[in-house]
């Protein structure tokens, strides 16, 4: 009777299975090569995540490897050392291994007309002071911002005028114009329109930025910077320095 028990108990769990854990999104890779305009590959290039710690080094064939990612959108900063820096918006799915490539545009280094060194600006922070310049929009230098010695964007964003820092979140926090009934900014990273609304926290840390410009309503956002998606409230670039 104890044995008709004990089989009939066995034949009761296999019928009805074992509980199993359900297995977790297998996780994506960014698998990727740095080289410069005339394909050579660069090593010890940084790729580094905005938002997270996540930082690698490209190996003597300028390849690089990140792995273990959740699935969701990144935004992808490679630098080098004498290089422009590259910045990329892109989108992880689960289990999958994105390829990317980066040509890096040097930076010229010029001897000046008497006896002082001096330093060619790259092309986007030429654009940067030209834009300075025509005295449209508001611009904080990467020497005023070194000045502030502020933690996130968020600290400096919230010094120009017609815009208020609100949190959004736990730990997030969007720029918001005064003007336009608090919508939010549209924020560029080194010209890559970034998925509104931007956390401003996810942002790369002050200490790696060459500038920000802010522009608060359509009428003095430069044309290149104009989307048929966003930039309705204001548009806040943001460029980083060349090189780590």
């Amino acid at each position: 009777m104890v044995r008709s028990a004990a089989v009939l108990a066995v034949s009761l769990l296999l019928g009805a299975g074992f509980a199993r854990p359900q297995s977790s999104p297998a996780p994506g890779v960014i698998d990727g090569v740095v080289s410069d305009t005339s394909l050579v590959s660069l090593s010890g290039a940084s790729a580094s995540l905005v938002g997270t710690s996540l930082e690698v080094v490209t190996g003597a064939n300028g390849r690089f490897r990140i792995v273990g990612l959740p699935a969701g959108q990144y935004i992808l900063v490679v630098r080098h050392i004498g290089y422009a820096s590259s910045s990329t918006v892109m989108q992880v799915a689960s289990g999958d291994t994105l390829r990317m490539s980066f040509a890096l545009r040097p930076v010229v280094n010029e001897l000046g007309t008497v006896v002082v060194a001096g330093k060619r600006l790259s092309p986007k922070m030429t654009e940067f002071e030209d834009r300075q310049k025509l005295g449209f929009g508001q611009f904080m230098t990467q020497a005023e911002i070194g000045k502030r010695n502020s933690v996130f964007v968020g600290d400096l964003v919230r010094t120009f005028q017609s815009v208020d820092v609100v949190p959004r979140g736990l730990f997030g926090e969007v720029a918001v114009s005064r003007r336009f009934g608090r919508c939010p900014f549209q924020v560029f990273l080194d010209g890559v329109a970034l998925p509104a609304p931007v956390n401003l926290k996810d942002l790369p840390s002050p200490k790696t930025l060459a500038g920000i410009e802010l522009y608060s309503g359509p009428a003095t956002i430069p044309l290149e910077y104009k989307t048929s998606t966003g930039g309705f409230c204001g548009v806040i670039l943001v460029w980083t320095k060349d090189g780590p």
